[in-house]
């Protein structure tokens, strides 16, 4: 089950992120992303500490970093870079590097600010096994995820949902690991110039052998320091098969967009 919590940590430390200067309306810090995209020349920097726990221990992000930056208008390229924890009740707490994500975003249609078409975009990434396997802090193989990304705003609210497979072909601890779906829906409201909240609910289908369906939901909030200086704050559990995978997580993060 500690190895659920990392992979389900690799899809926090990918997240892609939105290009405006003002609080993010979706992406990061949000498993669920959307299709935006920095803009050409565009960067964002995303420094987090991210923490779960469940009934034999904890994992999490102790810190991790994300990068994106904008090649073109509707095309970014995203890197991932965690230190991860791996803590095991009634054993210890082990740190290192966490697997490593690389990947891209494209955003090929564009919403119709004055009709119903949402904007849509495909955002590749793969996780390489640069974190220790028998450490705990990585899963020791390649792999893999192809997601598909929907938004939609109407004024300050925007809608953004999609998901994808995981290509998660391995083994751990002498179980079969299998590949797997995650879909998500979220939404979030920009309430002034320096707040905005929002949430999301997730599923994802089981990722090994005898392993189960899990459900769950977060809940943000974002400041705006400054244009392009954001605070974020992220918490939320699984309500479905949560007491070895999701009974509690939280995130808090720095986010430097220029």
């Amino acid at each position: 089950m500690r190895c659920i919590q990392l992979v389900l940590t690799a899809g926090i430390v990918s997240g892609l992120v939105m290009a405006s200067s003002l609080p993010a309306r979706a992406g990061f810090p949000f498993n669920t992303d959307d299709p935006g995209t920095q803009g050409t020349g565009k960067i964002e920097l995303d420094l987090f500490v991210q923490y779960s726990r469940f009934a034999t221990g904890s994992s999490g992000s102790m810190p991790g970093v994300s990068f994106a930056y904008g090649v073109t208008d509707n095309f970014d390229v995203t890197l991932g870079v965690p230190i991860a924890m791996a803590q095991t009740n009634g054993v210890g707490t082990k740190l290192g590097i966490g697997d490593a994500s690389t990947g891209f975003k494209w955003r090929l249609i564009d919403e119709d600010t004055n009709g119903w078409v949402p904007s849509f975009a495909i955002a590749p990434t793969v996780f390489w096994p640069s974190g220790s396997q028998a450490r705990g802090t990585g899963l020791g193989y390649i792999r893999g995820y192809i997601p598909v990304w929907f938004g939609k705003t109407f004024g300050d609210l925007s809608v953004f949902t999609g998901g994808g497979i995981n290509i998660n072909q391995g083994t751990i601890d002498g179980v079969s690991q299998r590949n797997w779906w995650y879909a998500g829906l979220g939404a979030t409201y920009q309430i002034n110039d320096s707040w905005s909240a929002g949430a999301e609910v997730y599923y994802t289908s089981p990722i090994a052998t005898n392993a189960k369906n899990l459900v769950g939901y977060n809940v943000a909030v974002i400041y705006a320091l400054a244009p392009g200086n954001n605070i974020m704050a992220m918490a939320g559990r699984n309500v479905v098969n949560a007491m070895n995978t999701n009974q509690f997580a939280g995130l808090i993060a720095y986010q430097l967009k220029y």
